[in-house]
């Protein structure tokens, strides 16, 4: 390939700019144009490619003499010529109004990545685009913020699915720990597959959960305190309602976030099961309640403070004083979330855990219930590093109990 111009000119087989084609100074074919000179011998043919990678050309279109030579045992033996027309299409990888190309952005799990493709000349419009993003990433998770007392009534993650435009906008969930990521756009014009490149490193906050849940407390055995008043209940009771360190179920997480003015971390609570059965003292009417994956409250998210040690609790259970009968079996899901500071931010999920309990009561005399059956204590287990956003349709703030 001749191209009028001088030394500064390179041509590369990759966009990587790892395998250098060979081209050398040729001062017989004019004043110190470039010469290209593709050795082979006779089988297998010479192939020349559709789309090379160059150095020192302006975008736009330009012309170029191909001269193909054929070079056996170090003697030209074959020439051939054609003058042809190319275009130099120079490709940017834009976040915002910043060129990110072959550039490293740092960024954190849960803020917004929006991504754009320039390319240079315009006019000349490419067939298709295609985008790789390595890692877990989502398009959105939607859910309603606890900043206003509404209802948690849902909540959604909506997959990454149209990679295919010149624009892409994601979250990630999970950091990228020492490895940088690569992201590509590969961009197609007619048969030319040109891929634009830029790196990401994701960082996530340290943290971890101190866990506890209590066993199993029989009736009779304990005064619960309830609303100011003293009652005897089933479930996990224990203490005062109200105070953190004794309640049943205690959450503590160590989290250190990016000193970041506006981040958050809150915990949110899904009952995975809900099962109760009851037999009324007064007209000995049964009753039941079933549902499963609601979430666990009004607000979303449950608790939620700065980084630092935003306590959550939980004191499951069902007071026993109207009931000859009753059966509670529950189990959840309760996730430690993180959320950047940025407005157009989504919470992230960074650790899990799962919690169940169960117990049937019976009435034996007018102030007296006792466990039967075979009671279940609570079984707890953690998961960290959890990356899976927890997902519902509906909430547990009106229970439906109906006939049995």
């Amino acid at each position: 390939m001749r191209l009028s111009g001088s030394g500064g000119i390179k041509v590369y087989a990759d966009a990587q700019k790892a395998t250098e084609i060979n081209i050398i100074t040729d001062p017989m074919h004019g004043k110190f144009p470039i010469k290209w000179t593709l050795d082979s011998t006779a089988n297998p043919p010479i192939i020349v490619p559709s789309t090379v990678y160059v150095e020192g050309i302006s975008s736009g279109t330009a012309s170029l003499t191909l001269t193909v030579n054929r070079v056996t045992n170090g003697v030209e033996t074959a020439i051939t010529h054609d003058t042809v027309a190319f275009t130099v299409v120079q490709l940017d990888i834009k976040m915002g109004t910043t060129v990110i190309t072959n550039q490293l952005t740092n960024t954190i799990i849960g803020k917004k990545i929006s991504l754009n493709v320039t390319r240079t000349p315009s006019t000349i419009t490419p067939s298709s685009y295609s985008w790789t993003i390595p890692g877990i990433r989502i398009a959105n998770y939607t859910a309603n913020d606890g900043t206003s007392a509404v209802s948690a009534a849902s909540a959604h993650v909506t997959s990454l699915t149209v990679t295919n435009l010149d624009n892409i906008n994601y979250y990630w969930v999970d950091g990228s720990g020492s490895t940088d990521r690569v992201i590509q756009c590969t961009v197609q014009y007619g048969q030319s597959t040109i891929p634009v490149k830029c790196k990401f490193h994701i960082k996530s906050p340290t943290h971890s959960v101190d866990a506890h849940v209590a066993a199993l407390v029989p009736p009779n055995t304990h005064s619960v305190r309830v609303y100011n008043m003293d009652n005897i209940g089933l479930g996990l009771w224990s203490g005062d309602y109200n105070t953190d360190s004794t309640c049943a179920a205690w959450f503590h997480p160590i989290v250190t976030g990016f000193s970041e003015t506006g981040e958050a971390i809150g915990f949110v609570q899904i009952v995975d099961n809900y099962e109760m059965h009851r037999v009324e003292t007064v007209d000995q009417s049964h009753w039941k309640s079933i549902y499963s994956n609601v979430y666990d409250g009004s607000n979303f998210p449950s608790v939620r403070k700065s980084p630092g040690n935003p306590d959550f609790h939980d004191t499951p259970g069902l007071l026993m004083e109207k009931y000859d009968h009753a059966s509670r079996s529950d189990s959840f899901s309760t996730y430690l979330m993180y959320k950047p500071c940025t407005s157009d931010s989504i919470w992230v999920p960074l650790e899990k855990i799962d919690w169940n309990w169960a117990g049937v009561a019976d009435r034996i005399d007018q102030n007296t219930w006792q466990l039967t059956g075979t009671p279940t204590d609570p079984n707890i287990t953690l998961h960290t590093d959890w990356t899976t956003h927890p997902e519902w349709n509906e909430n547990n703030s009106n229970e439906y109990v109906e006939p049995e």
